[in-house]
């Protein structure tokens, strides 16, 4: 059994019989008078002021003649009801009503004959749920005009229901029971009987019994008490053990668990947080929870009840003893001295006092239970959640880790960090991971919109140190949340982080923590340095050294590429200034740093930038990068585009002798000149111009695109061998609609036909003639023709304006003939309307407004209504026949 440390109770005898012939048979409390009825019969009336402590009472009053009989028999149960001045006793099987104030006798109730034992409780009319305990806080409130004293007693295997007032006891009913009860007791208008093996409960109205469920199977003595609160306690049995539970008054469990004994208790009692039991032990001072831990034994010579009013009496046939409360501060304090905080904590719950006392008590119990569990028992997750459960300042938790933390040492109050082996070191900082999360998930919570600026400065502040130390406390455990905590969203001090993590080695966490923090270049420094201390040195390594050595600078390559990759375009000077690391080394890795499509954010970089860095430090990248953003991503900047073009000329440029158009150089740079609509063509024009006569079919390109069309093709007619040149020129060119471009093969007839200098080249015009006779004027083309020119060569020239012509021909008939045939039926419409006549009188009124037409303007529907055109609603539909969509007027 467990040996208790505390005193909850004060025990004082004050009466004490000795060499007497009788007993103590029965007591009760009302307001300062102790009743005490013996075994001869007597009542003894003794003064029991309130707030004395262990004081002997005096004897006021000593009642030889209580009982009008001859006999004497033991006064087995009294009762006192000072709301109707009524005592009721129980003596020779008989209840009998006493005035509560001079003890003289009212009357017998003679129907109680045979009464073993009685329960007696106030009901108030219209109030079936009132709570009338006595030491219920309603009960001084009750309407006392509306109370009445309902007495149950129990004759064998049958009780009877009595209304007792002070003149007489008016039996309401009886009912037969299974069995005779060893207990019971009211609760509002139910009876609850504890008979060997059950519990039942009994409707008075109805009469209904419904068994109360207890778990319990044995045969022991059944004990029920009712309690405040129209709750009662029962004994009951649960894996062959005592245990008292708890019910409301309609018999449902009101706690999942039980209180144990040791022994069957005869009495029980409530007070505070405890629950008072009377044992063959003694009585038994436990706690009123799940737990049903003994605080306190009190050794009596053969307790036999209790009684409870305003102070706590227990009773022995030959003594009384008065258990006065410990103040609870002093249990409290007591407790503490020895560390039962959960004990101290269970007091404290049941103590008076204003919502901020109780709050500073509870306060300063948690710290110190903390502080115990922490540095005494190693309990590292038990004291921060309860330094969470107060609220402490996360500041004030870590000065429990100097060890962990050297900025963080102990303050005043709290007590230095106890010698912990790694062991223990893993476990604490474990439970502070667990406490800083749920810190940092309630700070990130936060709604700082409605914040006061100092105190928003204040929760940065404090962020700062619960993300800062739990990075601390990842990289102390090898957490592999590590590399997750540093990507998210945080508030690390960046120096403090900074030496923790380059101590640790754990550089990519450090430059993973960087970029998330958006500090890039710092992130790109790291990784510089780290790829520059990584490079393979074949003088002082072997072959595997340097292979390993390899490895691990491809692998910070890579993080570089993917960290510059990741950059958004306000960054591009960080992009173009630390890309040359990673082209110095491998040109393929670096140019792929503005040429991927795996990362959305290399699309958007600035172009100009990367590729002026390009053109200045690796020229010879330039035109891969160039055709990469025009062909890949149909990049239309003029910068572009122009760009690409002279990096294609310089490239033709810079050969030895020029090659030929059909050479792959040349090629390239003729098909990019004619495909894009983006390039600066004087600027190209300027350059082709100094490279002297060469490029002959560049130039005329780029002629047609400064819109000097009559020198292109001037050069394409007499300076090209080829003349699909000028042909093609044409056909890119050629535009109808434009005054400059619709007479571009004129101009290539003209100077194929009337050179300035050389014979005409009669027969490539007459091949544009046969190809494209529909862009040309046939008259003046056949006036440039030589006058030798035969009608077969230009047979098809003509048989094409032929066709055309009489094509043209055709269509304007076509067209005539439908214009007549639509001016017919236009005649016909007219003629068949002017034919329609109506007559329109004075008496002729609008169908809608209902007034005379007479000079308004008006329509006429088919039908013949008349409405005036102000009165019209829908103009093609008769307001007559409109439901049924016929009528219509057709205005047109």
């Amino acid at each position: 059994m467990q040996t208790p440390e505390l005193q909850a109770f004060e025990v004082h005898p004050i009466v004490q019989w000795r060499s007497v012939p009788f007993h103590i048979q029965s007591v009760e409390l009302n307001g300062t008078d102790l009743l005490v009825g013996t075994s001869q019969g007597q009542l003894l009336v003794y003064d029991l002021p309130e707030g004395s402590v262990g004081a002997v009472p005096s004897l006021r009053l000593t009642k030889k003649d209580f009982l009008k009989t001859s006999r004497k028999p033991p006064i087995s149960q009294l009762l006192a009801v000072p709301e109707l001045n009524i005592l009721l006793c129980l003596a020779d099987t008989y209840v009998h009503v006493h005035d509560l104030t001079t003890f003289t006798s009212l009357y017998t109730i003679e129907r109680s004959k045979g009464t073993l034992l009685f329960a007696a409780d106030l009901h108030v009319r219209g109030m079936p749920q009132a709570d009338t305990h006595r030491l219920s806080e309603t009960r001084s409130t009750l309407p006392v005009d509306r109370l009445t004293l309902q007495l149950c007693c129990i004759v064998k295997r049958r009780f009877f229901v009595f209304e007792v007032g002070r003149d007489e006891a008016k039996h309401i009913k009886d009912q037969p029971l299974p069995d005779t009860p060893q207990t019971a007791v009211w609760c509002g208008r139910k009876l609850f009987f504890g008979f060997k093996r059950e519990y039942d409960q009994v409707e008075i109205e109805t009469g209904r019994v419904v068994e109360v469920p207890t778990e319990s199977t044995g045969s022991f003595d059944r004990l029920a008490v009712r309690l405040p609160n129209n709750t009662f306690a029962l004994t009951a049995e649960r894996d062959g053990r005592p245990v008292v539970i708890f019910k409301d008054i309609e018999g449902k469990p009101l706690t999942s668990y039980g209180i144990q004994w040791e022994d069957w208790p005869r009495a029980i009692d409530v007070y505070g947080p405890y629950i008072l039991g009377v044992t063959d032990k003694g009585i038994e001072v436990r706690f009123n929870d799940e737990t049903s831990k003994l605080m306190q034994l009190i050794h009596l010579d053969s307790p036999q009840f209790l009684v409870h009013g305003h102070t706590i009496l227990a009773a022995s046939p030959s003594a009384l003893w008065q258990l006065h409360p410990v103040p609870y501060d002093q249990q409290i304090d007591s407790l503490l001295d020895v560390n039962r905080f959960v004990d101290a904590k269970k007091i404290e719950a049941a103590m008076p006092g204003t919502p901020e006392e109780r709050m500073k008590r509870r306060y300063n119990m948690d710290k110190a239970h903390a502080y115990y569990e922490f540095n005494r028992k190693k309990h590292f997750k038990v004291a921060l959640d309860l330094l969470k459960g107060i609220e402490v300042s996360p500041a004030t938790v870590l000065r429990l880790y100097p060890w962990l933390l050297p900025k963080h040492t102990p303050a005043e109050g709290v007590p230095g960090a106890p010698q912990l082996t790694p062991q223990q070191k893993q476990e604490a900082i474990a439970a502070l991971i667990l406490y800083l999360t749920e810190k940092r998930t309630q700070l990130y919570k936060f709604d700082s919109k409605a914040e006061a600026p100092d105190e928003a400065d204040k929760r940065k502040k404090l962020m700062s140190i619960v993300d800062t130390t739990l990075l601390i406390c990842y990289v102390r455990t090898g957490s592999s949340l590590l590399r997750s905590f540093v990507r998210v969203n945080n508030h690390c001090d960046i120096s403090e982080s900074e030496k923790v993590l380059k101590s640790a080695d754990k550089l990519e966490e450090l430059v993973l923590l960087y970029q998330n923090r958006g500090l890039h270049r710092q992130a790109l420094e790291l990784l510089r340095s780290n790829i520059n201390k990584t490079t393979p040195d074949p003088k002082t390594m072997d072959e595997e050294e340097c292979k390993a050595m390899a490895q691990r600078r491809a692998k910070w390559m890579h993080a570089m590429i993917s960290h510059l990759q990741n950059l958004k375009p306000e960054h591009v000077g960080l992009v173009v200034e630390y890309s040359s690391t990673i082209l110095d080394i491998d040109e393929k890795q670096g140019l792929g740093i503005f040429m991927s499509k795996d990362f959305p954010n290399v699309k958007t970089f600035p172009r100009v930038p990367i590729m002026q860095h390009l053109q200045e430090h690796y020229p010879h990248l330039l035109t891969q990068y160039l055709e990469f953003v025009v062909t890949e991503w149909n990049d239309t900047s003029r910068e572009i585009h122009t760009a690409l073009a002279l990096s294609y000329l310089n490239a033709v440029l810079k050969m030895k002798k020029t090659p030929p158009l059909s050479s792959p150089e040349r090629q390239r740079l003729y098909r990019f000149l004619r495909t894009s609509d983006h390039i600066d063509a004087s600027l190209i024009m300027r350059r082709v111009a100094s490279a002297g006569d060469v490029l002959v079919e560049e130039r005329a390109v780029l002629l047609g695109q400064l819109n000097r069309h009559a020198e292109a093709l001037r050069i394409l007619a007499n300076d090209v061998a080829d003349p699909s040149f000028a042909e093609d020129y044409c056909n890119d060119n050629y535009d109808p609609h434009d005054l400059d471009r619709r007479n571009l093969y004129m101009v290539l007839l003209e100077h194929y036909l009337r050179p300035a200098s050389g014979p005409p080249k009669t027969q490539q015009a007459l091949t544009i003639l046969g190809k494209h006779s529909d862009k040309v004027n046939a008259l003046k083309a056949l006036d440039m023709l030589p006058l030798d020119t035969k009608i077969s060569e230009i047979e098809d020239f003509l048989m094409a304006i032929l066709t055309e012509r009489e094509h043209t021909r055709r269509a304007v008939a076509v067209q005539a003939n439908l214009a007549k045939t639509e001016q017919l039926q236009v005649s016909e419409r007219r003629i068949a309307i002017h034919s329609k006549h109506f007559k329109v009188t004075e008496d002729s009124l609008c169908f809608e407004c209902r007034k005379p037409i007479r000079t308004h303007a008006f329509a006429i529907y088919p039908c013949g209504t008349l409405v005036h055109l102000h009165c019209m609603e829908n103009e093609s539909t008769c307001p007559r026949h409109s439901t049924r969509g016929r009528c219509r007027l057709t205005l047109n």
